[in-house]
Formats: structure tokens, sequence, C-alpha cells
């Protein structure tokens, strides 16, 4: 079995704005920014931010209910 390994892209948009791309091993786009920032280094912060917080995730169904994940 490949291991998937997960990368953040920062994307440059026009304006000086910048937005991340999480993407998975082939490249594929999994998830984006919502919003832009105004600085890379901001960008780059709210990055840090998420990898420090998505570790506490927990997992629901559709109908709310945790589950043993």
């Amino acid at each position: 079995m490949r291991e998937i390994i997960m990368r953040f892209v920062l994307v440059p948009e026009v304006g000086g704005r910048w937005l991340w791309v999480l993407r998975d091993t082939n490249g594929d786009a999994v998830c984006q920014s919502e919003s832009t920032f105004g600085t890379r280094e901001r960008a780059i912060q709210a990055i840090q931010e998420i990898r420090e917080t998505v570790r506490q995730a927990k997992v629901f169904d559709s109908l709310g209910t945790p589950t043993d994940s």
C-alpha cells in the first residue's frame, strides 16, 4: 500500500493576496483556504494553526453522531 503524503501549497493571487491548497500524493486538491490572506506569512500562520488543531478534530456522521474513529 502506498503512503499518502499530503502537502500544503501556497498560491499567490492577483493583488498580492495568498491562499493555500492542501494536495494529496497525486497532486489533487483535497481542500483550500476559504479566504485569501494579505501576506504570505499570514497564509503560513493559518496553515500552522490548522496543523495544530486538526489533530484534535473528531469525526461525525451526517446526522452529527460521533463515530468511533
